[in-house]
């Protein structure tokens, strides 16, 4: 199922123009959208590495106080951020357990009951009460071929959304003894859609920005 998104962003529009001004670069919407847009962060193809709290202290020229927040910004800043609805913000789908989670619920980026789609405009999924997305998913999250660091550590449909034990340290580290959990995004293969290795295939090192020859990106959440 693909989604039109156009008669929602004109009616959008409007609203941006109103709340804009001269001293306000990011403008956070009053309240969650829907549907909300998903889509890969990959720093042009670059990837990035497990040290997300200092890419975006390089890339961004400022100072952030935990990887999660530096993923956020980076989902913000990416060049793959649809244009539209200008006045859309995104956070990571990235956990570590402190900053961001689903159980505890921390800082948590899918809304209940709310559609989502991907950059192509096609149906990932409505999420459930509890404010998860339930496998199989109809399309894969982000349209990009290669990894996303996620934090999540869970093997199955009913685990997938839990905090796993790797995440280059708070996403904080790009030493190549330390890891972090990624997820498999590949939308030349709709199989993916189908089961969590989206969110959960393994782990990386933490110095790695590629696998293989994949880049290790982000994926952003429409808030």
């Amino acid at each position: 199922m693909k989604f039109n998104l156009t008669p929602i962003l004109f009616l959008l529009l409007p609203l941006t123009l109103l709340g804009c001004n001269s001293g306000t670069s990011t403008v956070t919407p009053s309240q969650p959208c829907n549907p909300c847009m998903v889509y890969g962060a990959t720093n042009q193809g670059n990837g990035f590495n497990g040290n997300l709290k200092a890419q975006a202290a390089t890339i961004l020229n400022t100072t952030y106080s935990n990887g999660i927040t530096a993923a956020d910004a980076l989902c913000n800043f990416d060049e793959s951020k649809p244009a539209l609805p200008s006045s859309a913000t995104y956070k990571a789908l990235l956990v570590d357990g402190v900053n961001r989670g689903w159980n505890p619920t921390i800082n948590w980026v899918l809304h209940s009951n709310t559609t989502y789609v991907n950059s192509s405009g096609n149906l990932i999924g409505i999420s459930t009460e509890s404010a998860i997305l339930n496998f199989p998913t109809e399309s894969n999250f982000a349209m990009f071929i290669g990894l996303a660091w996620s934090g999540l550590g869970g093997s199955s449909a009913s685990t997938v959304w839990q905090a796993g034990v790797d995440n280059c340290s708070g996403w904080s580290s790009a030493e190549s003894s330390v890891w972090g959990n990624t997820g498999y995004e590949d939308y030349a293969d709709p199989t993916y859609a189908l089961i969590p290795v989206q969110l959960f295939q393994g782990n990386n090192k933490c110095n790695q920005n590629q696998s293989g020859s994949l880049p290790i990106g982000l994926i952003c959440v429409q808030q």
